[in-house]
């Protein structure tokens, strides 16, 4: 692949506009050895070049700052005043970030129903009714980054018809 093919396929790639072609091989380890000792010296003058480049830019990122993070500390989660009678809460089974609130205040809903996802390690993961009812409050919005066992919401049990 040349650089300006490689340069196209990287653009195209994350917009799905890159056909992938996969062939059938055969890994030989002898071949690759004999690969490697025949190519010696020019990869040995790559990875120096590489090394060089990298190095290079770690200094580059140490002058502009960029060679630390510090993460910031997370937010402490909303204070959760006690349920009302016939309430019943609806809790975040695992930490991440809001990603949909599927039902609104006033909504009715059943035992199992979504309510909400959370993207969570990269997999979308529902947020279910564990009551019948009506959502009686919703307490996250997309984008909110939430706790396991946060409570996101409150069903008002034996309100629904």
């Amino acid at each position: 692949m040349s650089e300006q093919e490689l340069l196209e396929a990287r653009e195209a790639f994350p917009h799905g506009k890159f056909p992938l072609r996969i062939e059938a091989q055969t890994f030989s380890l002898a071949e690759y050895r004999k690969f490697c000792a025949a190519n010696a010296a020019s990869i040995d003058v790559f990875q120096t070049t590489q090394r060089a480049a990298f190095e290079a830019e770690r200094q580059d990122w140490m002058a502009k700052g960029l060679n630390t993070f510090e993460e910031k500390e997370a937010d402490a989660p909303p204070e959760e005043l006690p349920l009302p009678p016939g309430a019943k809460a609806i809790a975040s089974p695992v930490p991440g970030s809001v990603w949909q609130v599927l039902v609104a205040p006033g909504d009715e809903v059943k035992i199992g129903d979504a309510v909400m996802i959370i993207e969570s390690m990269k997999m979308e993961v529902r947020v279910i009714a564990a009551a019948n009812g009506v959502i009686e409050r919703i307490g996250a919005a997309p984008g909110q980054v939430v706790r396991a066992g946060q409570r996101v919401g409150v069903i008002s049990v034996g309100a629904a018809s």
